[in-house]
């Protein structure tokens, strides 16, 4: 990894020479800019840790403190494939936070002989394969290993993640659903067919997409639901909840975006 550190979000043209530069000779593999802190002290951040270089940039001067030619010989590693068979030989965990549907068409028997898998999808979420596909609008691919996956939430299931070989990582307004829930309806304090979910997201939470929803002008000041019914997290929180409950579950979820 590599982190830039500057005092402004832009890149001037000396800086963004440098940068290609180390591309080119393969030093480069993950950027992050760190704006307004051009006196940082990267090599302490990254002390201790796995990250494999560091390269000051002062954009005040528009010079870079270390050149390519250092950078090169530091870095050790280029971006690795995409194939997971090979990740598997090398690795001890491989973490994939890829679109739907990526973790699943890959994954084999062998891949999990030789590593743990993270899936930061949601294709091994749900152990009924009818579920994933019908609100995910896609055939599963490996539908043998559902069965297998661990569901990630460390305070349900901590004893199972540790010595499982493939684990689904919740998403996001599931974990903070289910663990405010799953107590009340373990030990019947409430009614499980009464539940409403009111959840409240900030506009990151909306993912990277370029639409006119997520618009400065459309969100600031302003809060409005969305996928209403319909949101892909609803079968999700409701398996969780129906282990809990020791019957099925069925609740109203609406998530709305905030700025």
């Amino acid at each position: 990894m590599i982190y830039f550190c500057a005092d402004d979000y832009g890149m001037n043209d000396t800086v963004s020479k440098h940068i290609k530069e180390c591309i080119d000779k393969g030093a480069i593999n993950t950027v992050s800019v760190f704006p307004n802190f051009d006196e940082i002290d990267l090599d302490g951040l990254v002390k201790g840790s796995d990250l494999r270089i560091s390269l000051h940039l002062n954009l005040v001067e528009g010079k870079c403190m270390a050149n390519p030619k250092e950078v090169s010989l530091i870095a050790d590693e280029n971006c690795k494939s995409e194939d997971m068979n090979e990740l598997a030989e090398e690795a001890d965990v491989i973490f994939t936070a890829t679109p739907q549907g990526f973790c699943a068409s890959n994954i084999n028997k062998e891949i999990l002989e030789s590593t743990k898998v993270i899936d930061l999808s949601a294709d091994f979420r749900f152990k009924d394969v009818n579920v994933y596909e019908k609100w995910y609008g896609r055939t599963h691919e490996a539908p043998e290993f559902l069965e297998e996956a661990v569901y990630g939430l460390c305070e349900i299931n901590r004893d199972k993640i540790k010595n499982a070989r493939l684990i689904a990582n919740p998403g996001c307004y599931t974990t903070c659903s289910i663990l405010s829930l799953y107590p009340l309806v373990k030990d019947g304090l409430i009614d499980p067919g009464t539940i409403i979910i009111d959840a409240k997201s900030g506009t990151s939470g909306a993912g990277r997409s370029a639409k006119t929803d997520n618009l400065f002008c459309e969100v600031n000041e302003n809060i409005k639901a969305y996928s209403p019914v319909v949101h892909r997290h609803t079968p999700e929180i409701e398996e969780q909840l129906s282990y809990a409950a020791g019957c099925d579950v069925m609740l109203n979820f609406t998530p709305h975006l905030v700025p």
